[in-house]
């Protein structure tokens, strides 16, 4: 992976002439931090600049994606939730990192604690930092959690990719396993979900795909992916 092919991903998956931020950019196109940070670029500001746009404005939701980010780096570092010294002491060896007072304005520990706890909720492979965090945040009830959960998952929306005889589809819908029987009524080629991606704005999501993958359409919603299209695309968990 070069530094031409990230930059081009910036601009690909920019929305409204604006680059997405870091923690998305990685959901969106699986490119890692470890990807590009020391080898193109320091900071993420300064990809998003060589790529031609402006960096985005520290707004607060924006600003505490990076944050979380940094404190998820960080207690999978110490294997517990670090205290202020430690913040302060890694900072001190990675320059990027935020200081400790920067996670005070969440409202101190406890506070940024359970909203990292909210956050990691949403994405996948981060119950070891969801583990962690719980305690600090005031032991989170799970039966509150549990029925948060379940008031979520009623409305969750995905876009997926299905695969029927020689094309793939790529749509949106709450209901994927409904969707890919619905499809394979009265056709003679055998259907199969590959993937589909958990998105809080579908329309938005199953517009950026289809944009992607523009050059492969044939027809209606079915595409003619290759291998690399669809590795691509499972790379990506959540929008």
């Amino acid at each position: 992976m070069n530094k031409e092919f990230i930059l081009n991903e910036i601009r690909r998956s920019a929305v409204d002439g604006e680059a997405l931020g870091r923690e998305k950019f990685e959901r969106v196109t699986g490119i890692r931090v470890s990807d590009w940070r020391g080898k193109y670029w320091a900071r993420w500001s300064d990809a998003v600049k060589e790529a031609g746009y402006k960096p985005n404005s520290l707004q607060p939701s924006l600003e505490f994606d990076e944050l979380a980010l940094a404190m998820i780096e960080m207690i999978r570092h110490y294997e517990k939730y670090p205290t202020q010294a430690e913040v302060q002491m890694y900072a001190e060896k990675c320059p990027e990192m935020p200081n400790c007072r920067t996670f005070d304005k969440f409202g101190g520990q406890a506070a940024f604690a359970k909203k990292l706890v909210e956050y990691c909720s949403a994405t996948s492979g981060l119950d070891d930092v969801i583990g962690i965090c719980r305690p600090v945040a005031g032991a989170i009830s799970d039966a509150p959690k549990a029925e948060a959960t379940a008031k979520d998952s009623a409305a969750d929306e995905y876009v997926y990719l299905m695969k029927q005889g020689k094309n793939y589809k790529i749509g949106k819908s709450n209901d994927t396993d409904r969707r890919r029987s619905n499809l394979a009524t009265g056709s003679p080629e055998h259907s199969e979900m590959l993937h589909k991606i958990k998105t809080r704005v579908p329309f938005l999501a199953e517009k950026f795909w289809k944009d992607r993958f523009e050059e492969k359409h044939v027809r209606g919603e079915w595409y003619a992916l290759d291998a690399e299209d669809i590795r691509t695309f499972k790379r990506c968990r959540f929008m």
